[in-house]
């Protein structure tokens, strides 16, 4: 068969496009004509206009070839538990606090959008199944799947796995909930029972939908979806999720997918390690409220009046001495030029509202110029280091935040930031150390102090989470 030509492809890639709402970039081509070319050979077609021309068309055969391709083309990467700091952060904090939302009327609504062979559903009715240990009978939970791949929400429905799905999941977890089948592993019947699965396409389908029981959501999950969407379809599916999430309820994607996305209704909360958004609804006005997603908040030495001030120092120096990251640093800082803070005041602004609209790189550019006229400024190390761990710069995100911990030793976000970054690279131990530096730091504080940028959690009700967090840390650290 000849060769693909580009007019060719851009009419499928459009196509896809319209249908699916996909972006599939030009390194993607190649697994793209692989696929279609087996395609071809299945319907017995040798011209790919051909091909393209079924596709376009109304029909049975049309829709069982779109089934087909979709199923072929997406990626089904998942296995339990992923990303363990997103489940610390649904099992100690998210979960419990829809439950006490929830007492009264003692009902459940979660969705798992994007759902592949259902890992993920699972895995939170796993979760429930702790925190509602008692009254779970009393309870009306919903626990909804949903993919666009067929072929892998059958697999779902199955619920048999490999060793390669539990991945990082105790063994105790596996040995309560699943059963051995020949190589594999069965899911226990109370739990599949617990879960409802059904093929939907985010992109073209409307919802909220009674019918479809797609409505008043207290979690949508919506995680590794977006990254393969154009931003028509972002927006699109974003709003729709709006309509499908209760008062307060939470959306949690990937991390970094919702960068620099203009929303309606939603609010940032920030967490160690993990972001959820909160549906708000409509403003007082009666007109939903916009906002642009980006990256945390953190900017902690600007005070009312813009002029950059030095936070005051909540441990003792004996404490800052030990850090765990101090060793990690040579050299003193370098002496701060003698220039107006207002100054840079303004370029770490204007750094911040670059980083908003997504444009990292004049955002990196412009932190850089604060720091060339004031090498302390710790903040502009952090928005360095939250654009780096964005884009995949991992040793360039872990140096900045060691040298925004060397400048201030008393950000407890530059610590548990760390942590996070080192437990994704598997070093659990310096995560471990960040995190009891964290603790330590947290303890000096009242319990009543909001702490930036997780509001509105307080001091007292991070260390609880952080201690949990270590807890399961050492769970892990015992296993190995």
């Amino acid at each position: 068969m000849n060769a693909m030509s580009s007019e060719w492809f851009d009419t499928l890639t459009g196509a896809v496009r319209q249908r699916v709402g996909w972006r599939i970039p030009e390194k993607d081509y190649p697994k793209l004509a692989k696929v279609v070319s087996e395609r071809m050979a299945v319907h017995h077609l040798s011209r790919q206009d051909d091909y393209v021309t079924m596709l376009l068309a109304d029909g049975i055969v049309s829709q069982g070839e779109w089934r087909e391709l979709v199923n072929r083309l997406t990626v089904q990467e998942s296995y339990f538990f992923r990303d363990k700091g997103q489940f610390s952060l649904l099992r100690e904090r998210i979960l419990p606090e829809l439950i006490r939302r929830n007492e009264l009327r003692r009902s459940l609504r979660i969705w798992s959008a994007g759902c592949s062979s259902g890992e993920e559903p699972y895995s939170i009715a796993m979760l429930l199944e702790d925190l509602l240990p008692r009254q779970k009978g009393l309870w009306q939970v919903c626990i909804l799947g949903t993919d666009i791949n067929e072929a892998a929400l059958l697999k779902a429905q199955r619920a048999v796995y490999a060793r390669w799905a539990f991945r990082g999941v105790p063994s105790e977890v596996l040995e309560r909930f699943f059963t051995p089948l020949r190589q594999e592993w069965q899911l226990s019947p109370h739990i599949r029972a617990k879960v409802q699965f059904q093929a939907g396409n985010l992109y073209v389908d409307s919802f909220p939908d009674r019918l479809k029981g797609l409505h008043d959501f207290d979690l949508i999950l919506c995680r590794n979806v977006f990254i393969y969407l154009h931003e028509d379809a972002v927006m699109s599916i974003i709003r729709k999720f709006a309509g499908c999430l209760s008062q307060g309820g939470y959306l949690l994607t990937a991390h970094t997918e919702l960068q620099g996305v203009t929303l309606k209704g939603f609010t940032v909360r920030v967490f160690p390690g993990a972001v959820m958004y909160q549906y708000q609804g409509e403003s007082p006005g009666g007109r939903p409220e916009e906002m642009k997603l980006s990256l945390p908040q953190v900017v902690t030495g600007i005070a009312a009046n813009s002029q950059f001030q030095t936070r005051p120092a909540r441990i003792s120096s004996a404490t800052v001495g030990q850090s765990p990251v101090l060793s990690d640093i040579s050299g003193p800082p370098a002496k701060p030029m003698e220039r107006e803070p207002q100054e840079r005041t303004e370029l770490l602004m204007a750094a911040r509202a670059h980083a908003n609209q997504g444009r990292y790189e004049e955002a990196a550019r412009t932190a850089r110029q604060a720091i060339e006229m004031d090498a302390t400024v710790g903040p502009a190390y952090f928005l360095l280091a939250q654009i780096a761990a964005h884009q995949g710069q991992v040793d360039e995100a872990l140096a900045m935040f060691r040298r925004t911990i060397y400048l201030d030793p008393c950000n407890v976000a530059a610590y548990l930031e760390l942590a996070s970054l080192y437990e994704q690279l598997n070093h659990p131990r310096r995560a471990k150390k960040m995190r009891v530096a964290a603790l330590d730091l947290l303890a000096a504080m009242p319990p009543g102090q909001m702490v930036e940028p997780y509001e509105p959690m307080m001091a007292g009700e991070l260390a609880v989470f952080v201690k949990n967090m270590l807890s399961e840390l050492d769970k892990n650290l015992n296993r190995m």
